[in-house]
């Protein structure tokens, strides 16, 4: 399947709230890089579960963007503990 050059269809990512969790500082920065390109404004960033469950306490993203090797633990395991109780419901209440 090609892309079609004359398509009007585009990423726009300028009102999405972003996380993005990668253990490697410099694939989460071109990855981030990325994203900027298609407009994200709104980047968040955490290299461990625990800074990434912090920041989830404090914000709802819509989208969260997760490598399988963290500082202190695995990808899957965050995005595991995510599905099953997230952060507190307070807080997910206040954003």
């Amino acid at each position: 399947m090609s892309l079609d050059l004359s398509s009007r269809g585009k990423f726009n990512l300028s009102n999405a709230n972003i996380l993005l969790v990668k253990g490697n500082q410099m694939g989460m920065d071109i990855l981030a890089q990325i994203l900027v390109g298609f407009g994200a404004r709104e980047l968040r960033k955490a290299t461990s579960m625990s800074e990434a469950k912090a920041l989830l306490d404090t914000t709802s993203p819509d989208l969260i963007i997760c490598g399988a090797k963290l500082t202190d633990g695995d990808g899957c395991a965050l995005i595991s503990w995510l599905r099953r109780s997230g952060p507190p419901r307070a807080s997910r209440l206040s954003s």
